[in-house]
């Protein structure tokens, strides 16, 4: 393997045998009893912790390195280290973090140091969140919404009254549909049906010309992301949003989508995570920072204040446990060989 030079802090680590090789893993069969948590597990690969926003489902998502990659071992939770009512009484193994990966969210970590990207209270959880999902080729940011915090300006009033308007016959129409379907009147929902097809054409008409008016200037706050993406090196945004209250349906404002792309390299995507933690501090009450952010990061809903403790244990398990010292210690003195010299 070539590693080039703010690698060679990781030389050490991986001359003694720290980063090991991942084996071919026997393919999970098919299985109507055994769940997916069990298929993963026979194919080497271990349920990370609940995700998925606000759903509060369980998401068993861990990616499994290709065989042969060179990776770095990590027991983010007690459920890799001790028997556990989790794990059946059976510790998982080690996540495994394919050395690309790695390098590039260490050297995303030390840009957003370098480029005040983020604080550095709240970059500290850079690396247990971007172990939380086992996703390596998006460390679970697959998008950022960038809010532009400005209402539509006067000038489109009279068209997003309109859109407003069709917003709202759209969702009585498809509560009307969801109500003959349970009635089994055919007749009645095929009719709606057919006027939810044509509200919904209206509404994204409507919708577009709102969205590529260029005079819609968004607030201080969208204007500081919008260059901090820029200083990340980040693909422009060419997505927009319109978001509507939840409670009236009416339209408020609109948001710039970032998403990471997978044809691009691994550094390009690392730095999607400082991205989304700079995002999501501009969403919270001024002054947050730390662990509060990446609790606020992981999602609501009814699981949310489990999650927020997963994190906080993950937090703890891989910067102060023993088995984790040597990964967390070449983690950080890769992100330090990154950071700009003083």
């Amino acid at each position: 393997m070539d590693f080039n030079a703010p690698m060679q802090a990781l030389w050490s680590y991986f001359n003694g045998n720290k980063a090991t090789k991942v084996q071919p893993a026997p393919q999970p069969t098919q299985s109507s009893g055994g769940g997916l948590a069990q298929m993963m597990q026979a194919a080497g690969q271990q349920p990370m912790a609940m995700s998925g926003g606000g759903s509060g489902k369980a998401r068993y998502i861990a990616e499994k390195p290709e065989p042969g990659e060179a990776t770095v071992k990590f027991y983010p939770t007690k459920d890799y280290i001790h028997p556990t009512e989790t794990n059946k009484g059976t510790a998982w193994a080690p996540l495994q973090m394919p050395v690309t990966a790695f390098k590039s969210l260490a050297k995303a970590h030390a840009e957003a140091l370098d480029l005040n990207i983020i604080d550095p209270d709240t970059s500290k959880y850079i690396l247990s969140g971007g172990l939380r999902e086992g996703r390596w080729g998006d460390y679970g940011v697959n998008q950022v919404d960038v809010n532009y915090k400005t209402p539509p300006p006067s000038h489109l009033r009279s068209m997003v009254a309109n859109s407003d308007k069709v917003a709202a016959d759209l969702k009585a129409a498809q509560l009307a549909e969801q109500e003959a379907i349970k009635k089994g009147n055919v007749d009645a929902s095929v009719k709606h049906h057919r006027n939810i097809q044509s509200l919904q054409a209206n509404l994204s008409l409507l919708d577009d010309l709102i969205l590529k008016d260029e005079k819609w200037t968004g607030a201080k706050s969208h204007a500081e992301l919008t260059k901090k993406a820029q200083l990340l090196g980040l693909p422009e945004s060419t997505n927009q949003e319109l978001i509507r209250d939840k409670d009236t349906g009416k339209l408020i404002t609109k948001v710039d989508r970032y998403r990471p792309d997978y044809s691009r390299s691994q550094d390009e995507r690392a730095r999607f995570v400082p991205f989304a933690l700079a995002n999501k501090i501009d969403e919270l009450p001024k002054g947050a920072k730390g662990l509060r952010v990446y609790q606020a990061f992981i999602g609501g809903g009814p699981l949310a204040k489990i999650r927020a403790g997963q994190q906080s244990e993950m937090q703890d398990y891989v910067t102060e446990h023993p088995k984790n010292k040597d990964s967390y210690n070449a983690y950080q003195k890769t992100m330090e060989s990154f950071r700009k010299k003083k």
